[in-house]
């Protein structure tokens, strides 16, 4: 454990002296490659699954969809209402709801 510790210590120390000048390191994991890639275009409301609409009823009260973006997998990003917030949720068109 102390030799992770040590090993840790010199990996940061040997990036350097950063300045508040400096831009710091950026690495890169590809994680926000794909997010950025799973492109949502804009439908109507209207247009929307009954699976993806009667989960919703089923979930919510009070809470209105004020728009509906679909991607090439048909899956769903419903930005919400509430009370005085918006909210972005996800769903997939047999109406199970996940995080992004």
């Amino acid at each position: 454990m102390k030799s992770l510790v040590y090993a840790t210590a010199l990996a940061i120390g040997s990036l350097g002296n950063i300045s508040a000048h400096d831009k710091a390191p950026i690495f890169h994991d590809g994680i926000m490659d794909t997010i950025f890639s799973e492109e949502y275009n804009e439908i109507n409301i209207y247009d929307l699954p009954d699976t993806v609409i009667n989960t919703f009823e089923q979930s919510f009260s009070n809470v209105a969809i004020l728009n509906a973006y679909m991607n090439d997998d048909y899956n769903f990003k419903l930005e919400l209402k509430a009370e005085n917030e918006v909210i972005e949720l996800y769903i997939d068109a047999e109406g199970n709801w996940f995080d992004m």
